[in-house]
């Protein structure tokens, strides 16, 4: 499977769970057993989930990047000297 095929179904499945448990009211953990409470936010606060939001994606980006260009490096790096 290509690379790219692969880095899309990863950014694709994990928007999807994003999406799953931010925009629906399904339980969190085992209902009856043990469950989390969704944090809720009035109106007012709209903005500060905007922000938390705008802030993930940053450092999505930052991760992503850092991995992307510490991939190349590994791969156009030759054998050191000295382990010849």
């Amino acid at each position: 499977m290509p690379r790219r095929a692969i880095a899309t179904a990863l950014v694709t499945a994990t928007a999807a769970a994003v999406g799953l448990l931010w925009l629906t009211e399904w339980p969190l953990g085992v209902p009856g057993e043990w469950t989390w409470e969704r944090i809720r936010h009035a109106e007012t606060d709209r903005a500060d989930s905007l922000l938390g939001i705008c802030q993930a994606v940053l450092v999505a980006a930052a991760a992503v990047l850092v991995t992307w260009l510490s991939s190349r490096l590994f791969v156009d790096s030759r054998r050191p000297a000295w382990l010849s």
